[in-house]
């Protein structure tokens, strides 16, 4: 699934942020309240609904029915999503590159030596080619 967060509106946000924080699925009445509660939103329960079926329809949350009542969940934790769109991000826009990505961020990025040394050895680490054995 490829979910981008840059998709949202910012009411979509707010909404997602309900589901984030509670991580279990909730009852569209459990949605509501929290909105009220939570993010001191007064939407009418067709706006709510509005925002729901747009999240659902985009893939961000499930839509689950059992009778006439429906149930919501995430389809993907919040992290995930970041994930997905840090590495959107590098890839389109750093052409997968570390070293534009480093450039990228260097002038607002103040590393301390040890910072420095434990971001050389991750690379070093990860990056390195395989030494063969005895050699």
């Amino acid at each position: 699934m490829n979910l981008n967060l840059h998709t949202l509106t910012n009411a979509e946000k707010k909404l997602m942020e309900i589901f984030w924080e509670s991580k279990e699925p909730m009852k569209f009445s459990e949605i509501s309240h929290e909105c009220e509660d939570t993010l001191h939103l007064s939407w009418k329960p067709q706006t709510l609904y509005t925002h729901l079926t747009n999240l659902t329809k985009k893939g961000f949350l499930v839509c689950e029915r059992s009778g006439y009542k429906k149930t919501y969940r995430l389809s993907v934790s919040k992290e995930e999503l970041e994930q997905q769109s840090l590495r959107k991000i590098f890839r389109d826009t750093l052409q997968g590159s570390l070293k534009n990505l480093l450039l990228t961020v260097s002038p607002d990025c103040h590393l301390t030596s040890e910072e420095a040394k434990e971001l050389h050895k991750w690379i070093d680490e990860t990056f390195a080619a395989p030494k063969e054995d005895g050699k």
